[in-house]
């Protein structure tokens, strides 16, 4: 096995970029394989912030993908609301009145699923 210099293959601020985005080993093991992928195909050594910006999914921390990790789907959702899916969708679309939206915002909350 080879010992390399960590410093010597990702940036710090790239490695700060990658801890503030990504909340589970999994994820970091798959996006930091992409990045290094990515990396190794372009010839960039160390890795910068840049390229793992370019990396990660632009929806990641995204209201509807937060809720499913959390294993909240938009039918799990209409039914702890007691709405309809439609609605749902709508509402982790952004595509509802600001009103409902707190409204919702606000079930959400009291039932104690993570916004």
């Amino acid at each position: 096995m080879f010992a390399v210099d960590a410093v010597r293959l990702i940036h710090d601020k790239a490695i700060d970029r990658l801890s503030e985005r990504l909340a589970t080993p999994l994820k970091i093991k798959r996006y930091l394989t992409l990045v290094f992928e990515q990396a190794h195909e372009i010839g960039e050594k160390p890795v910068s912030a840049a390229l793992v910006d370019s990396a990660l999914a632009p929806g990641l921390d995204d209201l509807e993908p937060r809720l499913a990790r959390h294993g909240y789907s938009a039918m799990i959702l209409a039914y702890e609301l007691n709405i309809r899916q439609a609605e749902v969708r709508s509402f982790l679309h952004g595509a509802m009145p600001s009103g409902r939206t707190e409204e919702i915002h606000k079930q959400l909350w009291a039932t104690g699923i993570p916004t």
